[in-house]
């Protein structure tokens, strides 16, 4: 499966990136995480899974860019890992970047995968979070006969 580009001829979406503003990991946003995901283990560790609804903005905002033309209603998540190096701090202000990493052709669609980098204060990448979606094909390309 070879890495494909969605506009032919051009440069793709493949790397583009959108950065956050700051990101404030706080009290509350650890209390109802825990809340939902029933992981409360008394307040003495933040899980390192509270990087997904940290870096959300970031994340959507990219998912949102035109030149993916990506309709979440006929998209699926597939994959989502996590790495870190320690975990995040309640009260530390963070920032992150999404990235395009790769786009394939699969299932008669295409697996779009991104990589969210979230940095501490000193710029350090403390987590990397990496999503696999499965979208349809553009409705511009399934009308071209389906070429991505």
């Amino acid at each position: 499966m070879d890495e494909q580009n969605i506009e032919a001829g051009g440069p793709g979406p493949v790397g583009i990136s959108v950065d956050s503003g700051p990101l404030e990991l706080t009290p509350v946003m650890v209390r109802e995480f825990a809340a939902v995901t029933h992981s409360d283990d008394g307040g003495e560790q933040v899980p390192h899974t509270i990087a997904a609804p940290l870096t959300a903005g970031v994340q959507d905002a990219l998912i949102g860019d035109e030149r993916l033309g990506i309709d979440l209603a006929r998209t699926m998540h597939t994959e989502q890992r996590i790495e870190s190096s320690h975990p995040l701090e309640v009260g530390t202000t963070y920032t992150a970047s999404a990235t395009v990493e790769s786009i394939r052709k699969a299932a008669g669609g295409r697996l779009i995968t991104f990589v969210t980098e979230v940095r501490d204060p000193g710029g350090t990448t403390v987590q990397t979070l990496r999503t696999t979606l499965l979208s349809a094909l553009p409705e511009s390309d399934e009308n071209r006969g389906g070429s991505a």
